[in-house]
């Protein structure tokens, strides 16, 4: 995913649905931070490749304080999807994004992840749960979301 991308997505003024959820935890005995922004939409890349993307974060431009999660699979057709999903085996993208400070984000790709997905492209529901490991100085969390994708 691009950088560019993310920050129209920050830029943009977007209702957030009340039954929406993103939220994660870095283990088992922690509570869940929930995403006070998030979505889930169908995207086009700059080589005209379609994908489902999900992204939740917390903080603002304003405050230099976004922390920032997103992943995203290929777009297939308009079939369900049940299935888990695999970083380095079946496209998906998982990364953490994090405000610099300059008004710019910095971005940290997942080392490993996985995603389970259930998406029904008709209605526009999807949900699931991820577990991902960062190396570095970036926790590695585990979380569960809830959408109605947006129509642009």
């Amino acid at each position: 995913m691009s950088n560019e991308r993310r920050l129209q997505t920050l830029q943009k003024k977007r209702t957030v649905e009340a039954n929406d959820t993103f939220k994660w935890r870095f283990n088992d005995e922690s509570e869940f931070t929930e995403a006070n922004q998030k979505y889930a939409y169908l995207w086009e890349s700059i080589t005209g490749k379609l994908h489902w993307v999900w992204e939740g974060w917390t903080g603002s431009h304003d405050t230099n304080d976004i922390f920032f999660y997103d992943f995203s699979i290929p777009y297939v057709d308009t079939e369900v999807i049940d299935r888990r999903f695999i970083l380095g085996v079946d496209q998906l993208t998982f990364d953490y994004a994090f405000s610099t400070g300059n008004g710019q984000l910095d971005v940290a790709p997942a080392h490993s992840a996985t995603v389970h997905i259930k998406l029904d492209p008709k209605t526009r529901q999807s949900e699931g749960y991820f577990e991902t490991v960062f190396l570095g100085i970036h926790q590695s969390p585990e979380g569960k979301f809830s959408f109605e994708r947006k129509i642009p």
